[in-house]
């Protein structure tokens, strides 16, 4: 039987939510601990866990079918691969959420981009470096390293750093402060170009497990009584999604039961303004799983 071959990072902080991804569309995934090489109980599917930098290379020798990757790595070390649709991007996913941001120790002196022509930068990513910067005609000294970037201005290796920044605290602990921002970047599903029908089934399958999980994760059932009078006030404040469902009670003719899909979060201020209406026996629930 043919398998899809699909490759995670092997360890960090992106491996979770990958597998989590995958969990939550449906395939049973079992704990890889220390494994590189985890069947899926469910489905004729095996998991790969990689280094992040091997994945795309993996589906280019036709090894794996699928991946997830960031988007500064494929720019960094990919993107002709990516042009030259050897390597597509299949979809977005909502994490691994980032900036390539240049700091430096002091902002003095540095109030545009054009302040830092002819100073050093350490970084793990000339090449996002080199090109973005040469397309605003700005020229500086590029000091690559494989890691640890920001020891480089403390010990005068260099006047800035080019490096990822999610929260701004590794910057800060090293007495470091953003600049500028040059590039945002999150996860993506990455996929080869060269699939079969039983591959670009799945593929398509999954993207729409995908989106509905995400629409599920965003979503909230709620369910209330309300007196008649008030029903399109109410209905108004309801965060948006389809028309609810408005149902009498056999109890009371004044109330009618209103049951709503909405597509925000329900926050307390808004069952603060339910409640002032008139509503009673405001129940709000999760949505596990859905499908339009």
């Amino acid at each position: 039987m043919e398998k899809i071959k699909f490759a995670i990072q092997k360890s960090g902080r992106l491996t979770d939510k990958s597998l989590g991804l995958l969990r939550d569309c449906g395939y049973d995934i079992e704990d890889p601990s220390r494994k590189l090489l985890v069947p899926c109980q469910n489905f004729p599917l095996d998991i790969f866990l990689l280094r992040d930098d091997d994945i795309p290379q993996y589906i280019l020798d036709g090894i794996c079918d699928f991946g997830i990757v960031g988007q500064n790595l494929l720019e960094e070390k990919y993107k002709e691969e990516c042009e030259g649709k050897k390597i597509k991007v299949v979809a977005k996913l909502p994490f691994g959420k980032c900036r390539l941001s240049l700091a430096f120790k002091t902002t003095e002196g540095i109030r545009d981009l054009k302040d830092i022509n002819g100073k050093v930068i350490a970084t793990s990513y000339p090449e996002i470096l080199r090109r973005t910067l040469g397309q605003k005609n700005i020229e500086v000294k590029i000091k690559t390293l494989s890691g640890g970037v920001e020891i480089a201005p403390i010990i005068d290796m260099a006047d800035g750093i080019f490096d990822i920044v999610s929260t701004g605290s590794t910057l800060k602990a090293h007495g470091l402060q953003e600049t500028f921002a040059l590039m945002e970047s999150q996860c993506v599903l990455i996929s080869s170009t060269k699939l079969t029908p039983f591959s670009s089934s799945f593929i398509e399958g999954l993207s729409k497990r995908i989106k509905s999980s995400l629409v599920a994760k965003k979503s909230s059932y709620i369910m209330l009584n309300a007196p008649k009078s008030n029903v399109e006030k109410i209905i108004e404040v309801l965060p948006g999604g389809d028309s609810p469902s408005v149902l009498d009670l056999r109890t009371d003719k004044s109330k009618v039961s209103i049951h709503a899909l909405t597509n925000k979060e329900v926050v307390w201020e808004t069952m603060e303004k339910l409640k002032i209406l008139g509503a009673s026996n405001i129940l709000v629930m999760p949505i596990e799983k859905m499908m339009e």
